[in-house]
């Protein structure tokens, strides 16, 4: 390879045009360039990602693993890929206050720097947290709260505004007049349970002719649903439509209402807007529910607080997190805005791999910027 050749590369790497000439054009002596092209080539894979020094350790306590907080730990993780000097460690309770309490003190072990839980039930919770900010340990507390406003930040939807707004769906939807039932499928006594039947149940109230003749309760364990509601989709109870507390129990009464061949009759509302295969935009997008109401997980904006707070930014110590309701006028929409979402995270996933196996990039990939 010629000199030439060799400074013409010596200025790509410095931003300069492919064509340009070192030697000619800035006096570069034939020494120099040889030097400053082995200079500059020998900084480019030194700075070549290979093993990132850690500089924040983050512990994650999830309180369970339904599909919904699956999606706030794939948004945790998307934010996380910007961010590869920060270590999360993640532990999941399984929808155990009692286990939820040791992994928290199991976290605090491990020396991490800051703390995000979401809490499986307030009142159990409530101490531990207390306990571990007054430590002077960074908290976030995500979703759902707690007891307390012993937390550094709080993020998360309002569950109370998000029912409500569902009520006045459910009330324009029938014209103000039908039967309802409710089916809870959260678990009694979280915040979430509390706030999705509160909120719903205060604007039905506002509306005479509309009521809720039944409220089913989703045993997990024994998954006693069917047998729950099935005694309500009768002629005598002329039921118009079905709340349901997430898209996952929405789908499950969906099912059995279209076995009793009401589904043309009945209509169903779910809470959470999950993309994905038998998620509710997906089930509104096929008809099979009417609507469901956004519920934002917050994993995205955890991750972002949870910087700021260990780099001494400024953030918010209250986060209320924008909703929507999604029917067939917006469904298709937010399915792109979704799959778009899902393709860049592929994308970001590959690129990774790439770097962690120390493989080249694909030429086109490659940002080499010089101006013309």
């Amino acid at each position: 390879m010629g000199l030439k050749k060799l400074s013409q590369l010596a200025c790509m790497f410095i931003g300069l045009p492919p064509k340009y000439d070192c030697l000619k054009n800035i006096g570069l002596k034939k020494r120099d360039a040889f030097f400053l092209f082995f200079f500059l080539l020998i900084c480019f894979f030194s700075c070549t990602p290979d093993k990132f020094e850690k500089k924040f350790r983050i512990g994650f306590s999830q309180c369970a693993n339904d599909v919904w907080r699956q999606n706030m730990q794939k948004e945790m993780e998307r934010e996380f890929s910007f961010h590869p000097e920060i270590d999360l460690i993640i532990k999941n309770a399984n929808l155990s206050s009692v286990k939820q309490v040791e992994q928290i003190n199991e976290l605090i072990k491990e020396k991490i720097d800051l703390l995000i839980v979401s809490p499986n039930e307030a009142e159990p919770l409530t101490p531990a947290i207390d306990k571990v900010f007054k430590d002077g340990l960074p908290v976030i507390v995500v979703d759902r709260n707690i007891l307390s406003k012993n937390y550094t930040a709080f993020i998360g939807a309002s569950n109370y505004k998000v029912s409500y707004n569902a009520g006045a769906y459910v009330n324009a939807l029938l014209k103000g007049k039908g039967n309802i039932i409710e089916v809870n499928g959260l678990l009694q006594g979280s915040s979430a349970d509390i706030g999705r039947h509160d909120g719903f149940m205060d604007f039905i109230k506002t509306q005479p002719k509309l009521l809720v003749k039944a409220r089913c309760i989703l045993d997990y364990k024994k998954d006693s649903l069917i047998d729950g509601l099935s005694g309500y989709l009768t002629k005598e109870n002329n039921i118009d439509l079905i709340y349901c507390h997430d898209d996952r129990v929405a789908f499950t009464a969906a099912t059995l209402v279209n076995k009793y061949g009401l589904k043309e009759k009945i209509k169903i509302i779910g809470i959470d807007g999950l993309p994905g295969i038998n998620n509710g935009i997906d089930l509104v997008d096929k008809g099979i529910l009417k609507a469901t109401i956004l519920y934002p997980s917050g994993g995205k904006e955890a991750i972002q607080t949870a910087i700021n707070i260990l780099e001494n930014k400024p953030y918010n110590k209250e986060t209320d997190l924008a909703t929507t309701i999604i029917d067939s006028t917006n469904v298709r929409i937010m399915k792109m805005q979704n799959e778009k979402v899902l393709d860049q995270q592929e994308d970001i996933d590959k690129r990774q791999k790439r770097l962690k196996n120390k493989l080249p990039l694909p030429i086109t990939k490659q940002i080499l910027f010089w101006p013309y």
